[in-house]
């Protein structure tokens, strides 16, 4: 069997308020003359443009301007005129042939605006993934942009409805407000009534499997039991911008539901190898498998090999061990179209419970308090054993022991042996006293906690059903020690009623505490939402559709791309972290604007680099992409003098035309320096190498009296800055061509010293002050200064 592999996690009703913001396709709202122009990706209306005129221009020469140029008036915007080309006219060329008339103050294409790419889903604020600005999700504080550059990567595409990934999975919630309107519809089994004509209509052996099929029930209701698929496939598409709930990494990508693991997260080879094989020929471009064995199976390394065109993205498992020492898969098969997934924490570590291989898992993404879509339960039945037993449990056997205990105060639970230990030969149990009603209900699952303790493979817990109460069907057992939150699977019941008992057995040797059972639910599917259906959850299960979701983006955005080529795309273009250094092919974390964005390169010089305190030093560098200048790009210098922890903002600037930019500092220690591209438009987060300036400290020297008698003392006093008190100065004295060393004075609190010298000879004599120098400041010596004595 092949278990999905991700921890339950409580659902989150909360809801925070968001919005959005217009903001321009192309350059920044404050980009304007060459600068608008050189911007990666800007798009713009053919043939039109906007002229603004310097003050003194009179319309009559305005119209003179528009006539020598090839252009007409449409109409007067704001402050400028709109205007249109002559057929087949450049809009670059025009642009440039306003920009050269002594009249145009600027000219600029007329740039497509639409809404930012922060979707207004009110549960953004938690997708940390997506975007990390450092705030606390699921209880936990994370490191700003720990994430994917999501919203960055929106600026250039919010994905395509013509691309399908499929989700091989427990299934999917396809009817939940935030999936519903992204499901894949089968074109040969949709339209005219043949959803539900009971016919095979496309001939694939499937009937009306409209939206996908389940291959564990063999029918064509793919819905989701478990919960496990439909939180994949909220990753990968939860419908974005819409007001509603959360987003996925792709707003418009369209999901096929694949059932090939059961409501306990478990399946098989085979179902698994003909999910595979049925999402390829439908069309997947990309199947998201968050899924894992220890197995190695011929089947279904057959299934992804057989489908050469579809890209799978795997989970590496969740052992939190070394997948080349303890394979895993199919995340170790070695087919060249799959692409394995560890899981990063909100702070760019690689989770605890993580897998990783170093060339077998080929990328990290955020796999930990990822929050996304749950199905909707309706609770049939339920018992945390808070009331007494009495009108819902009756217990029996040899003994009757079956009682309710206090666990702690207000914590209770149902237990075999509420005494001690259970006996030898035990047959005792307890069993619902009127039946579960499962009529009209489908995806019905038991949950419930099992704490036990029994001899290992000789005594047993056994769960089982009956019709009647009185011929019984085992439905799992459990034998040793076991502390485990148990879903079982209760699809055959479904339609029926059915009681439910709890029953210990045991031979006639060595006992133990026996069982307790809590929390204990029936449930099934609702096709009723309430809006708090989201949930957080761990594992690599949880990182995979954060990179499926990004190969349908890089698809939307390039459709002719390979597979080769798209998984290429996403390991070239990731983000190094040392945590996943030696860990993985690539040693990076996903980052989706790299994906399908514009990757700038950043230069820092700082000059001079060593400077006397007090002096300033200038900062400077380039941003490009592939070779050309980025025009209209901000970019954060940011310092972190000696002894601080991390970088701070020092001030934002922006590229010139020519790409460049540039500041000035007067830094009073030794103070490193990064720039640091902000984002937007298209165009991803940027960071140079770190620049150092050295800081030499300004110290000084002088005499009371330049001249002194033989005998009489010379006082003599100076300053250091930035202050040292309580550091030391030297006074040397000049013999020929050496300097000796001749006493040694304390810095005070001012950053002042002073001194006295006295001769035994007369002369004249030079001195100086030397400061040795320190962590945060070079060496300095003070001007030389001349002390006369007759």
């Amino acid at each position: 069997m092949i278990r999905a592999r991700s921890r339950a996690a409580a659902v989150l009703a909360g809801l925070l308020v968001g919005g959005i913001a217009l903001g321009p396709v192309g350059p920044s709202a404050a980009a304007t003359g060459s600068r608008a122009s050189r911007v990666p990706g800007a798009r713009y209306v053919p043939g039109e443009l906007l002229v603004r005129y310097r003050p003194a221009v009179a319309a009559s020469r305005r119209a003179e301007v528009r006539a020598s140029l090839g252009t007409r008036l449409d109409r007067r915007v704001a402050r400028a005129e709109l205007v249109r080309l002559e057929a087949g006219r450049s809009v670059e060329q025009a642009v440039a042939a306003y920009r050269d008339r002594p009249e145009v103050l600027w000219a600029e294409p007329n740039y497509i605006w639409r809404a930012a790419a922060t979707p207004d889903d009110p549960s953004f604020p938690q997708l940390w993934g997506l975007s990390n600005t450092g705030q606390t999700v699921d209880g936990t504080a994370g490191t700003p942009d720990a994430d994917i550059d999501a919203p960055l990567a929106w600026d250039v595409t919010t994905g395509s409805d013509t691309l399908v990934v499929a989700v091989a999975d427990t299934g999917v919630a396809y009817d939940h407000p935030d999936l519903s309107g992204r499901i894949w519809a089968n074109p040969g089994e949709t339209g005219g009534g043949m959803e539900t004509n009971g016919l095979d209509d496309d001939a694939d052996g499937k009937v009306d499997d409209s939206r996908g099929w389940d291959f564990v029930a063999g029918d064509n209701d793919p819905r989701d039991p478990n919960g496990h698929g439909t939180h994949v496939a909220g990753t990968i598409g939860a419908q974005g911008n819409n007001s509603s709930g959360a987003v996925g990494v792709n707003w418009n990508v369209r999901i096929m539901p694949v059932r090939v693991l059961d409501a306990t997260g478990s399946g098989t080879s085979a179902s698994i190898a003909d999910g595979f094989a049925y999402a390829a020929a439908r069309g997947a471009k990309v199947v998201n498998a968050s899924l894992g064995g220890a197995v190695f199976s011929q089947a279904v390394l057959d299934a992804i090999n057989a489908a050469p065109e579809t890209l799978f993205v795997v989970a590496a498992g969740n052992d939190g061990t070394d997948n080349e020492a303890t394979p895993g898969y199919p995340c170790d098969y070695e087919s060249s179209n799959i692409v394995c997934v560890a899981a990063t924490d909100q702070n760019d570590g690689l989770a605890g419970f993580s897998n990783w291989g170093a060339t077998s898992v080929d990328i990290g993404a955020p796999g930990v308090g990822i929050y996304s879509t749950q199905p909707s339960w309706t609770s049939v039945f339920s018992d945390d054993f808070s009331a007494p037993l009495a009108g819902r449990w009756s217990t029996g056997g040899t003994p009757n022991t079956w009682e309710r205990v206090a666990l702690t105060a207000d914590d209770f639970a149902l237990t075999d042996s509420p005494a001690g230990d259970y006996w030898d030969d035990t047959d005792t149990w307890a069993q619902t006293v009127s039946p579960i009603g499962l009529a009209a209900q489908t995806g019905c699952r038991l949950d419930f906690i099992v704490l036990a303790a029994t001899e290992q493979d000789a005594d047993f817990l056994k769960v089982e059903t009956s019709p009647d109460g009185s011929a019984w069907s085992l439905l799992d057992e459990f034998s040793g020690d076991v502390l485990a939150a148990v879903t079982e699977d209760l699809s055959v019941l479904e339609g029926t009623d059915f009681f439910l008992r709890f029953h210990l057995t045991s031979n006639g040797s060595v006992v133990g505490d026996g069982a307790y059972v809590d929390d204990l639910t029936v449930k099934c599917l609702s096709a009723t939402y309430a809006g708090s259906e989201f949930a957080y959850d761990d594992g690599t299960s949880m990182a995979t559709p954060h990179v499926a979701g990004a190969a349908a983006l890089v698809l939307a955005q390039t459709p002719t791309l390979t597979v080769a080529e798209v998984k290429a795309r996403l390991l070239d273009s990731g983000e190094a972290l040392a945590s996943l250094a030696g860990k993985t092919v690539t040693g990076r974390r996903l980052n989706l604007c790299r994906a399908v964005g514009t990757t700038p390169s950043v230069t820092l010089s700082a000059s001079p680099s060593t400077i006397t305190g007090g002096s300033w030093t200038t900062l400077g560098g380039i941003v490009s992409a592939g070779g050309s200048p980025l025009a209209a790009v901000s970019v954060q210098i940011r310092r972190r003098p000696y002894g601080q922890v991390g970088f701070s903002v020092l001030r934002t600037v922006s590229t010139g035309a020519d790409g460049r930019f540039s500041t000035t500092n007067a830094p009073t220690k030794r103070t490193e320096y990064r720039a640091y591209v902000v984002g937007g438009s298209g165009v991803c987060d940027g960071l140079s190498s770190a620049r150092a300036v050295r800081v030499r400290p300004l110290v000084s020297l002088a005499f009371a009296d330049s001249t002194i008698r033989l005998g009489q003392t010379a006082t003599f006093r100076g300053a250091v800055s930035p202050k040292h008190a309580g550091k030391t100065v030297k006074l040397d004295r000049k013999s020929g061509t050496s300097w000796i060393y001749v006493r040694t004075i304390t810095i005070a609190s001012t950053g002042g010293f002073s001194g006295t010298y006295r001769s035994r000879s007369r002369g004249t004599f030079t001195f100086r002050v030397r400061f040795a120098g320190d962590a945060d400041h070079l060496a300095a010596v003070s001007p030389s200064r001349t002390l006369r004595v007759s």
